[in-house]
């Protein structure tokens, strides 16, 4: 009996102990989160303004070829948690935030484009409450690579013949 108390004892501080649940990260192919444009360096800057409009621009430097955004708040694509209710498993896709920089480069027949992110996601406690934030093991690429393909899109309808 002693034994079994100090067991279940041992077992409930290792589960109360742990401080926040490690996520886990679906694995998807790599996307590029750069691109060379083929179009004049102000029509890109003009396009990549255009993207990033529907998030607060915290930064946008013409002449330094930069456009950082503010936190957007989202639900990440790839970090989840396991757990498991009544023995079956589940997960829990985290929360996540993250900020743009987009920085435009002039070269000779093109503007080089690329995308960088910061990104964070939630913490959570044992019991599956926000901790706080902590820093992304690897960035979901797909979001740079989906601006990327918006500015794109926006390039080529401007320049379509109607």
């Amino acid at each position: 009996m002693i034994k079994f108390s100090l067991l279940f004892l041992g077992g409930v501080l290792f589960f109360t102990g742990c401080s926040s649940m490690p996520y886990k990260q679906q694995k998807y192919a790599q996307l590029s989160n750069t691109k060379d444009f083929e179009e004049d360096y102000d029509d890109v800057w003009k396009a990549a303004l255009e993207s990033l409009s529907k998030y607060k621009t915290e930064e946008a430097n013409k002449e330094d070829g930069k456009i950082k955004t503010d936190w957007v708040y989202s639900t990440s694509n790839d970090k989840y948690v396991e757990y498991k209710v009544n023995g079956f498993p589940r997960k829990k896709y985290l929360q996540n935030r993250f900020k743009v920089t987009a920085r435009l480069k002039k070269q000779m027949g093109s503007t080089n484009l690329s995308i960088a992110l910061e990104e964070e996601v939630e913490e959570l406690d044992s019991q599956g409450a926000f901790k706080d934030w902590q820093d992304s093991k690897e960035k979901d690429l797909s979001k740079g690579h989906d601006i990327i393909e918006d500015i794109d899109i926006r390039l080529n309808s401007r320049f379509k013949p109607s």
